[in-house]
């Protein structure tokens, strides 16, 4: 497909000199996730830091662009024990929860280390429910507490998590929306995206159209899974190019995360559209993970039926949407991260 316009790409300018002119990464606010030396394999991250508030402006710019970014959410430490479970888990099946995740690829015997080149992009699903660390970072409550806030929901539910690994070499990934994946009752969705390298510009980083997420959403095969991996007859913002043509747009303002720290992370509504391209390094991966959130009371619907992940969270006796309601998720498989609590009257 042919699609006639301008596509713009720009640094953020709390990680760059350039100026993007995007108020969503401009700003001050900063906290903590922090996670203990030795996880165990039932322990979550419950634990919440409650003086942890978003300021309006932040919130706003959410609202407004669809994205926002937060530097050094993690530090140093806890990105280097996320990479070394990562490569565990992924080169050595160590799964120290005792269960593995949803969906793992399988690797070269030559693939010794995460920096060995590959020109294949590799996807873990439910990497929390296999390791340790990993789950107590996608349960994290002060985290779960910043996304509530953010999208102005009373409770927050781990829907899914994705690594995206890209060794050196490794291909784009094609602009899409998350929304689409999933098949809640409750189309909302919020995806935290957490730098586990820095992200340098020749690695692929991350990529946002601010505002896209106010598009019409109405195409279901618009990003969907279908269309995700970039192919050799298409430049991987083609399909975004397309959505952004049906609006009426031409020039497109694309935000690059070029230069994010390790350890930041960014927090982009279901529907706003993002990618990112080719890893050009030629000895340096470009990590990160992906947690998918959606209010907490969600039910499936019939589509997950035909769905190969979520096919089986679908009792067979249930015919209709309807039965499905009567149906609740699974609190171990989708795990409430936070939840907000009214006091009673009368109570202290």
């Amino acid at each position: 497909m042919s699609v006639a316009g301008t596509c713009s790409r720009t640094g953020p300018t709390i990680f760059s000199d350039s100026d993007c002119g995007c108020a969503a990464i401009d700003h001050d606010f900063s906290f903590r996730v922090t996670l203990p030396d030795s996880p165990s394999a039932t322990a979550t991250g419950l634990e919440c830091n409650d003086a942890v508030v978003v300021p309006l402006g932040l919130k706003t710019s959410f609202d407004q662009d669809g994205f926002v970014a937060i530097p050094n959410v993690l530090d140093e430490s806890t990105v280097k024990a996320l990479n070394e479970r990562l490569e565990c888990v992924l080169l050595q099946g160590d799964y120290n929860r005792n269960q593995p995740p949803d969906k793992v690829p399988k690797i070269s015997a030559t693939t010794v280390s995460m920096s060995t080149p590959h020109k294949r992009v590799y996807q873990i699903i439910n990497i929390h429910k296999c390791d340790c660390l990993f789950h107590q970072l996608a349960t994290s409550a002060t985290l779960g507490r910043v996304v509530a806030q953010l999208a102005g929901w009373t409770s927050i539910r781990l829907a899914q998590d994705q690594v995206w690994a890209k060794p050196p070499g490794a291909a784009p990934l094609v602009f899409h929306r998350d929304a689409p994946y999933f098949q809640f009752d409750d189309p909302r969705l919020v995806t935290v995206w957490i730098a586990l390298d820095t992200m340098h510009a020749t690695l692929g980083p991350l990529e946002y159209v601010p505002g896209s997420h106010n598009w019409d959403s109405s195409s279901a095969s618009s990003g969907s899974m279908r269309q995700f991996y970039s192919n050799k007859n298409s430049s991987y913002d083609t399909m975004m190019r397309a959505a952004a043509e049906r609006e009426g747009l031409k020039d497109i303002n694309v935000v690059s995360m070029a230069g994010l720290p390790a350890g930041s992370i960014t927090i982009h509504h279901g529907t706003t559209w993002h990618g990112s391209g080719k890893n050009h390094s030629p000895t340096q991966p470009r990590r990160g993970l992906g947690l998918h959130f959606v209010p907490g009371p969600v039910h499936f619907t019939m589509q997950a039926k035909k769905s190969k992940l979520y096919s089986k969270y679908v009792p067979d006796h249930c015919t209709s949407d309807e039965d499905l309601q009567q149906i609740p998720l699974d609190a171990n498989e989708f795990p409430i991260t936070w939840q907000q609590y009214t006091l009673l009257e009368g109570s202290e």
